[in-house]
């Protein structure tokens, strides 16, 4: 490093320090660079989403204004942020997507408390729809396509667990699960061990699971160990596990895995616990053999570990994040992307190997107290 840079970072440290801050960004950050996503257009009120498909990634937002958007990243720019002219309701919650026989489809909770969705098929969009049957929902649903056939999961007004599916052709129909317990937050699925896995945090404070293999439903059981947990849970696959992961009342993340014959291990705390407390969904991913969890804390900042075989220690990633983070493969190489406190969407690439690519982002205008 040229000396110029090294009294500069020197002065900005001793500056911070004078002044009684933190240093935004942790040394050896894992994610490093990036920007906003789509420019400085419009504010967000809740977590993105982000769906590699075909060639591009289409990133998901809510506006602060009720109204659904997306912005495009081609592998060179982004795109700006754009909506739909035929957007029937105003939203709430954070968008869901999937990419199901080719299609790109993309899934909203209305203020009015029904489930609307949209699909893309490379050329153009094919409409608004309301699917929410003879039901309101409380929060965002969740997609996952489980063999041949795409599944969507919500939590129903009255706390109801519901299931839907589609063929391709046509919706099944809302249904749900004999004596399940009464639910909140948005579902999680994902297709693990030959079955299709739910994942929901109940009224309570357990996180249940059910599983299905194609002909029936195992049931709904609740994850061994102490505790009651808040938000919405998580999960991922890694070395032929199951790991869960979910928040604690009290802002402790914890851990759980299963693994066929042994069943679930019970809830963990890390072996170390991150700076702050933490709230909202984690965000867990598989890349380059290791695992990697992110979460928000209620100070703001995001906090990142990875494990292979034991856990790393905490990173603090900075500041000026809010709600859930979310983290995606595109390309060669692993993306953080998160709602700041400022209203704005942000992407910043993985640098574990110190080595950040240049992703066409748009440089953030700074904002006052971020």
């Amino acid at each position: 490093m040229r000396r110029s840079a090294i009294v500069s970072l020197g002065t900005m440290l001793l500056v911070a320090a004078m002044l009684g801050l933190r240093p935004a960004v942790a040394q050896d950050a894992a994610f490093s660079g990036g920007g906003l996503v789509g420019g400085d257009a419009y504010q967000y009120d809740a977590a993105p989403y982000a769906l590699p498909y075909q060639t591009a990634i289409y990133e998901y937002a809510t506006g602060q204004d009720g109204k659904g958007y997306y912005a495009v990243y081609d592998g060179q720019q982004w795109g700006s942020w754009q909506g739909w002219d035929d957007q029937t309701a105003d939203y709430a919650y954070q968008p869901n997507a999937v990419v199901y026989n080719d299609w790109n489809y993309v899934f909203y909770t209305g203020k009015d408390g029904h489930i609307y969705h949209n699909g893309y098929d490379g050329n153009a969009w094919q409409g608004w729809e309301d699917i929410s049957g003879d039901y309101t929902y409380a929060d965002a649903p969740y997609s996952s396509v489980y063999e041949d056939t795409l599944y969507l999961y919500a939590t129903g007004k009255d706390g109801t667990p519901y299931y839907n599916s589609y063929d391709g052709d046509a919706w099944s129909g809302w249904d749900t699960w004999q004596d399940a317990p009464k639910t909140k937050y948005q579902p999680y699925a994902l297709d693990w061990g030959d079955h299709a896995n739910v994942f929901y945090t109940a009224d309570d404070g357990k996180v249940y699971w059910n599983r299905y293999d194609g002909s029936v439903w195992t049931g709904y059981k609740a994850l061994p160990g102490d505790g009651a947990y808040d938000y919405e849970p998580y999960a991922v696959a890694y070395d032929q596990q199951l790991y869960a992961y979910a928040v604690s009342g009290d802002g402790v993340p914890y851990y759980n895995t299963f693994a066929d014959g042994d069943g679930w291990s019970g809830w963990t705390e890390y072996a170390s616990a991150p700076p702050a407390k933490v709230k909202y969904q984690p965000s867990a991913y598989v890349y380059d053999d290791a695992q990697h969890v992110v979460y928000t804390g209620d100070d703001g900042h995001a906090y990142y570990a990875s494990y292979t075989g034991e856990w790393s220690d905490w990173q603090d990633l900075g500041d000026n994040y809010a709600y859930d983070p979310y983290t995606y493969e595109y390309g060669e190489n692993y993306y953080l992307t998160y709602t700041g406190t400022d209203g704005y969407i942000y992407v910043k690439p993985y640098a574990g190997d110190g080595a950040a690519p240049d992703g066409g982002y748009v440089e953030p205008t700074p904002t006052p107290g971020y």
